[in-house]
């Protein structure tokens, strides 16, 4: 069993995180066996599946802390790693560093456009400048989807390099039989609430289905970002008279039970998406999809049969997906079976990690 140290932030669990520890999961069954250092320590290590006592903490006083680099570098030689694995651009720049005193090989997971990532504008110029800078001389740099990649090309970065490995997610089983729901409908959101993913435009299309009498409750699970954004968003909800139609669930470690007490999944994101691995989750419990149209995500919902794709920003694109299903017009049957199949087909949990597991191999060959 081969050693690889995977560089992380750790303080939040949401999709970068939940490709973390599934990796940590399914790779010992290709014969590599996962490390953490986790930069920023957090709800990682409180909430993922994976081994705890494999993960360890390497805190950052300050964002250019870059001590930590060689207290990194010893645990990889005393841990015989053989290669280090990093996800972020604060994780790369640590990683660069920890690779040129170590000696080993690097390889970088851009799960998000960087340039893109956050609403501060400061953030979006430096993250990509440290990144770029961090992972020029890479062996490998896996993106988790088309979009990703072309990003990566526009930014100069050679196509000998960028392999594109969408994310995968388990399959909990054969599919649950259900049918179409009648009366009132569940919608969900399942995301870490901050601008970028949407949620002002969300409520906003709630607002239009319940101008026209429709039967709906919104099951809102996750965490804010910040106490400020929360206010905002409940504040809006109310000023729309939606707070009796949404449940705030908060962060559930359990994404898939969350998922079957929903009738339909909504991502309103903005931008910032690679391979949204709560699409594939919803796919993979049966739970049709309404999204937009924002990076890897028409790659997924490749049809009106696998789910509804509507433009970023647009109330009443996402208002009239919903309508559809609740009016039969889209068969939530036929969508919830086409969508389960494409992910046992193309975006499991095996085939992400076997052609991770295919890229540390060719490198660690050399």
């Amino acid at each position: 069993m081969k050693h690889i140290l995977h560089i992380i932030n750790g303080d939040f669990f949401s999709g970068a995180e939940r490709v973390q520890d599934i990796l940590a999961l399914k790779l010992p069954e290709f014969g590599y066996d996962i490390f953490f250092a986790c930069l920023k320590p957090g709800m990682f290590k409180q909430f993922c599946l994976s081994n705890k006592e494999r993960i360890h903490s390497f805190k950052m006083v300050t964002k250019f802390d870059l001590r930590q680099s060689i207290k990194i570098a010893r645990f990889a030689a005393t841990h015989d790693c053989r290669l280090i694995h990093s996800h972020t651009p604060r994780a790369a720049l640590i990683g660069r560093l920890t690779a040129a005193i170590s000696g080993l090989p690097m390889i970088h997971h851009v799960h998000s456009p960087t340039h893109t990532c956050t609403e501060n504008q400061w953030k979006n110029m430096i993250n990509p400048f440290i990144e770029n800078l961090s992972i020029k001389k890479n062996k490998k740099i896996i993106a988790v989807s088309a979009s990703i990649q072309n990003y990566l090309v526009s930014k100069n970065f050679s196509t000998d390099i960028i392999t594109c490995i969408p994310n995968g997610v388990p399959t909990p089983g054969p599919l649950d039989t259900r049918s179409t729901p009648t009366g009132r409908w569940t919608l969900g959101v399942i995301a870490l609430f901050r601008p970028r993913k949407g949620i002002e435009v969300l409520l906003e299309s709630l607002a239009l289905l319940k101008s026209k009498k429709y039967n709906f409750t919104l099951r809102a699970v996750g965490q804010f970002e910040t106490l400020e954004y929360e206010n905002k968003i409940k504040k809006l909800a109310e000023e729309l008279n939606l707070a009796s139609h949404i449940n705030w669930i908060g962060f559930k470690k359990n994404i898939n039970n969350e998922l079957k007490k929903m009738d339909i999944f909504i991502l309103p994101s903005l931008f910032g998406e690679g391979t949204p691995m709560v699409i594939l989750e919803a796919m993979a419990v049966g739970v049709p999809v309404i999204a937009t149209k924002v990076g890897g995500i028409p790659k997924i919902l490749i049809s009106k049969s696998i789910g509804s794709v509507v433009e970023p920003n647009n109330k009443f694109g996402i208002a009239e997906a919903a309508e559809n299903f609740f009016t039969g017009e889209t068969d939530w049957s036929t969508i919830r079976n086409n969508a389960y199949q494409l992910q046992c087909k193309q975006y499991s949990d095996v085939r992400m990690a076997k052609d991770v597991a295919a890229i540390y191999k060719n490198i660690l060959d050399e």
